[in-house]
């Protein structure tokens, strides 16, 4: 969810003008969390292809004080800048320098993330003092399955639907529908034992069952239906038959959220950026002087460990589009 490639389009801005661009999404599910904060201009004399492979031309220098506050407490940290490819986050290679990739960071031991509080991104200038950019974002909470739907063991089960349904615990208040759009998305987990092996290795196929499910109105309940048959034609499609031997392990339900600001930005058509890219300016933006980007909130919750049942497993070993194979 809330992702894509880029399309390494460099877009004219004016001259001289120092424009701040900024990606950010504050989740719950991270312990750690990255904003992306950078600079772009125009230089008459130089190519703009060149200028993206100098890192001080995109980066901001040390004086640049990025800092998140808690608006209703006013409590406000100040974040550290670290260089993202020694972080595990490695940018993509493009037309934007890679190395080094900076990137500021906080922890919940700084500033935990608070549910349905709004958090403020603050860019101050540490010279002038003067704020460069900000943007205000309200969390994303927490959500959990409802009335035992999906059913543990899971039935596939031919001319049938499967509904997944799930809320924020039952509370209706405005106030903590902060999550206006979901994506489903299904882990399915199994042994493969290839041809010519004497082993079994542990292997995964990700199924993304539904993206951008809308939240109706001020409903809390979010519900999705599945055909029965989506479940063997999507490893049928997925699968290759070839002889191996496969067992059936479980499926993991993951579910992410995502706030007003990144369905307005999905929307647009421009969600091509993130912390590993190397991204074109957005259209969309949610900062203020000028600034482009987004600064936002998600979250994710991941249902572990669902079964099928004997009649599924049954289909899955025999049926008509699964039974080449190899399940047992």
């Amino acid at each position: 969810m809330l992702s894509g490639s880029c399309d390494n389009e460099l877009v004219l801005i004016d001259e001289w003008r120092n424009i701040p661009i900024v990606y950010g999404l504050l989740s719950r599910a991270d312990e750690v969390h990255y904003i992306r904060v950078e600079k772009a201009y125009i230089d008459p004399s130089v190519s703009a292809f060149e200028i993206a492979q100098r890192p001080d031309s995109i980066y901001y220098d040390q004086n640049v004080l990025v800092e998140i506050e808690k608006v209703e407490t006013g409590q406000r940290i100040a974040l550290e800048r670290v260089d993202g490819n020694l972080e595990g986050l490695v940018r993509d290679e493009g037309v934007f320098a890679d190395d080094p990739n900076i990137l500021y960071r906080f922890s919940d031991s700084d500033l935990p993330l608070d549910i349905n509080e709004e958090y403020r991104l603050i860019i101050t200038n540490g010279n002038t003092d003067q704020i460069i950019t900000e943007a205000t974002t309200k969390i994303v909470g927490d959500y959990f399955p409802r009335n035992n739907q999906p059913r543990n063991p899971i039935n596939w089960r031919t001319g049938a639907n499967l509904t997944i349904s799930w809320d924020n615990e039952g509370n209706t208040d405005i106030q903590d529908l902060s999550a206006v759009f979901y994506d489903v998305r299904m882990r399915i987990n199994y042994l493969e034992q290839a041809v010519g092996s004497s082993d079994f290795a542990e292997k995964q196929l990700e199924w993304v069952v539904e993206k951008s499910i809308e939240r109706p109105g001020l409903d809390p309940i979010i519900m999705i239906s599945i055909p029965g048959t989506a479940f063997y034609d999507f490893l049928a499609a997925n699968l290759e038959v070839d002889g191996s031997i496969r067992i059936f392990q479980d499926i993991d339900i993951v579910i992410d959220a995502g706030g007003q600001e990144i369905f307005d930005y999905i929307n647009i058509g421009q969600a091509n950026t993130g912390i590993t890219s190397s991204q074109a300016i957005p259209s969309y933006t949610n900062l203020s002087n000028g600034g482009l980007g987004i600064f936002s909130s998600r979250n994710q919750v991941v249902f572990e460990d669902f079964n099928i049942d004997g009649e599924a497993r049954d289909t899955l070993r025999d049926g008509i589009r699964t039974r080449n194979l190899g399940f047992q």
